[in-house]
């Protein structure tokens, strides 16, 4: 086997082995947990339900007139929100299903699979925190 080989398969191993320790780790996380959500899914999703909340009430707040690209900032962060709310919620288990390993093993495999996905989104809503602050401090000023 020539040494180009044998690095390409040591690598594969080392990402098969990466990835069923983090799918153990989390079903684990899973089984044991009170709410059948992982800690930083339930994090994540409590963060989403405040920014949907102050989205709301800013842009209750600001006029439709001068500030429509706060509006508009706004409506987007909601709609992204409640996107990443119910992926999160997807990946929660149900009160049936805390307690059974295979159910825990599922929604963990789930929560590693859409791990990207859920960063994807978390770093498009920041984005849209940094575009409002910018927003709000050029209408203060």
């Amino acid at each position: 086997m020539d040494p180009l080989t044998a690095l390409s398969a040591a690598a594969a191993i080392v990402q098969f082995v990466d990835y069923g320790i983090s799918v153990v780790s989390k079903t684990a996380k899973l089984y044991t947990s009170s709410t059948g959500a992982l800690v930083e899914n339930a994090e994540l999703q409590e963060a989403s339900e405040r920014l949907v909340d102050l989205s709301r009430s800013l842009k209750a707040s600001t006029n439709e007139q001068e500030n429509k690209a706060i509006q508009n900032i706004c409506d987007s962060c909601m709609a992204l929100s409640d996107d990443l709310i119910s992926k999160l919620a997807k990946l929660r288990l149900m009160g049936s299903q805390k307690g059974r390993k295979w159910h825990s093993f599922r929604q963990a495999l789930k929560s590693v699979y859409s791990k990207t996905e859920i960063n994807e989104i978390s770093h498009r809503l920041e984005s849209f925190r940094t575009e409002l602050t910018m927003h709000i401090l050029l209408t203060l000023r």
